[in-house]
């Protein structure tokens, strides 16, 4: 089988995921290639098979009317230029012909759909996140969407969430499937050690890895962690990292100033994956507070809260879209409502606090993600799925189950 991988821009920084589904594809023995519109320079990203969409230089005079045109009659560039994009995937998927095609991101998949009908070329899109909730994404591909829907083999959700979400957006439900974000666990055990242990008797230290902006809210962290510290008093030092950058870095950090707790937070910016693993590993307690931001933005599946996980560190997060996947409340972590501040200070300082509860929490979490988040087990789950869309079958397992559910409680999926 041969799969064609499909996303605009491959592979950026932010998007390690979809890397190392392409690569763990690819060393399950499936013939992959990238098609893309920009590949970005990003290190330690050794997938070569990658080739560009055919398209007019940035000064040439159609991609300069183009723009002019869409700015004039008032339209959205990035669609506007679909129909001129499209004529260069057709070209490509002439010479390539590929077996089955994965489009990563709705909107990706909305703009190869067409070319691929055309050619009767099964295609399965993935939906990560803002494509699914972002309120002006599903209004500008309404029309995409509904399309895509009907031609897609199958949309694959990163969560029970996202399928959901999926399915009241007009998907059919015999063709959704959950394919998680897997993490490859030799990676996350070689960081941690051979059995995650963390020295006893020391500062314990709160670490958030992510993209500082609205959804994953590092203001209101900055607030739960400042009434953590006043909680805990000094009778543990309490610290946190925060490793990532974005447009509310400047805003974080304010907020810590004004609530006097600037010298127990670092603002490290981004770090390169393997140094964010090693901040991983000598973390106590992994601190997200994800909320529905106003533009209707959530997260997908967080990929840093399953790497945490993973190395054995219990994690205090919100109940927002795929989270409760992979944190148990009570089990491998805490939950609270999305911007309940005081409930998320009380838990990393009741965390804090209990060292043996941390163990007892971190074990499982490394269990849990073993058995529902590995890499390899995922990847295989989404080779089968493009092995039955190249095949012309369908049916899906995610749909099934949400029937049996359904029909156990009443019709409450």
């Amino acid at each position: 089988m041969r799969v064609l991988h499909f996303r605009q821009a491959f592979s950026v920084l932010t998007e390690t995921f979809i890397h190392d589904t392409v690569v763990e594809m690819d060393r399950q023995g499936v013939e992959c290639d990238v098609l893309t519109l920009w590949r970005p320079d990003t290190p330690g990203r050794p997938f070569n098979r990658v080739t560009l969409v055919p398209l007019p230089h940035r000064i040439d005079p159609r991609r300069v009317i183009q723009k002019l045109a869409a700015v004039c009659l008032g339209r959205d560039r990035e669609t506007f230029a679909w129909p001129m994009i499209r004529r260069g995937i057709a070209r490509r998927l002439d010479e390539m012909r590929p077996d089955v095609i994965h489009a990563h991101f709705g909107p990706d998949a909305a703009l190869i759909a067409p070319a691929a009908a055309a050619r009767g070329i099964p295609l399965v899109a993935t939906f990560y996140g803002y494509d699914f909730s972002v309120r002006r994404v599903l209004k500008l591909h309404a029309v995409g969407y509904r399309r895509l829907f009907e031609r897609a083999a199958a949309i694959i959700g990163v969560s029970r969430h996202a399928c959901d979400r999926l399915i009241d957006l007009g998907a059919d439900a015999d063709r959704v499937e959950l394919v998680r974000l897997g993490v490859r666990l030799d990676n996350l055990r070689d960081e941690s050690g051979p059995g995650g242990e963390r020295p006893a008797g020391r500062a314990i230290r709160c670490l958030h890895v992510g993209r500082l902006v609205p959804k994953k809210s590092p203001v209101e962290l900055v607030a739960a962690f400042a009434e953590a510290l006043r909680i805990v008093g000094g009778r543990v030092a309490l610290s946190l990292t925060i490793v990532g950058d974005g447009p509310l870095r400047e805003e974080t950090a304010r907020r810590a100033a004004e609530l006097g707790v600037e010298s127990r937070i670092e603002l490290t910016g981004a770090l390169p994956r393997a140094e964010a693993l090693r901040r991983m590993a000598g973390a106590d307690i992994h601190v997200q507070h994800s909320v529905t931001d106003a533009n209707g933005d959530q997260e997908g599946q967080p990929v840093s809260l399953a790497e945490a996980a993973g190395m054995g560190l219990p994690i205090v997060s919100t109940r927002h879209s795929g989270i409760p996947d992979i944190v148990l409340d009570g089990r491998t972590g805490f939950l609270v409502d999305e911007h309940d501040v005081a409930a998320m200070g009380e838990r990393i300082a009741r965390l804090a606090l209990d060292p043996e509860r941390r163990v007892e929490m971190g074990a499982a979490a490394r269990t849990h993600i073993a058995r529902e988040f590995s890499l390899e087990r995922e990847t295989a789950r989404l080779i089968e799925i493009l092995e039955r869309a190249a095949a012309g079958a369908s049916g899906s397992r995610y749909g099934a189950d949400r029937e049996a559910v359904a029909c156990a409680t009443g019709g409450m999926a």
